[in-house]
């Protein structure tokens, strides 16, 4: 009787404890589960961690880039539209020059005004063309106003040859402003007339 009490209490002491160590053996594997996921959590992170800073800063580069590349674009398009419309002023552009000439060429408008005065059926009697100090122009500045010269103009003419003439250096193309223009009777019964002429020129310095 003794023998089976005591078989009867290490059966149910053996019953009572393998769940126990199925628990214990089940919460071991757990654990070491949750440690192997965490260990591989962390050097996941630890490996990635470069790459995706690497990433991050290919990404920026390449915003950076494409800007760039779109400023640049649009400055070859704005040189591009320059180009197309400096091509498309270009043969007016030798009518500018001749407007403002580089350097005073007296000489040549002089001459000009001759060939008007000769058109228009007017005498010169004097023409007469100030002294041009060039170095009071800043050649090396193009920031520099254009440098000007006056010319006195003394003709005789009848009153409709003198207008021809008048209306002719206005309309010749280098720019010329009147700084006055008289006319006057010479007397006699004679239709001439004589005109005094101050004008002025310009020139690029």
């Amino acid at each position: 009787m003794k023998n089976n009490f005591l078989k009867n209490l290490q059966k149910n002491k053996y019953l009572l404890t393998i769940p126990k160590l199925l628990k214990e053996e089940k919460t071991r594997k757990y654990t070491t589960l949750g440690l192997t996921l965490v260990t591989l959590i962390f050097f996941t992170l630890f490996a990635i961690t470069p790459t995706l800073s690497t990433i991050a800063n290919l990404s920026k580069q390449l915003n950076d880039e494409k800007f760039v590349d779109q400023q640049l674009q649009q400055k070859i398009n704005n040189i591009s539209s320059l180009q197309e419309e400096y091509d498309r002023i270009q043969p007016d552009l030798k009518y500018v020059d001749d407007s403002f000439p580089g350097k005073p060429d007296s000489l040549v408008l002089s001459a000009q005004i001759q060939a008007a005065a000769q058109e228009s059926g007017v005498s010169l009697v004097g023409l007469e063309v100030s002294q041009i100090d060039l170095s009071l122009s800043s050649q090396n500045s193009p920031t520099a106003s254009p440098s000007s010269f006056s010319i006195n103009i003394i003709g005789n003419g009848s009153y409709e040859n003198i207008s021809n003439f008048i209306a002719t250096l206005s309309n010749m193309q280098r720019v010329m402003t009147f700084s006055s223009i008289s006319i006057s009777d010479e007397g006699g019964e004679s239709n001439n007339l004589t005109t005094n002429i101050n004008a002025i020129s310009y020139f690029k310095p």
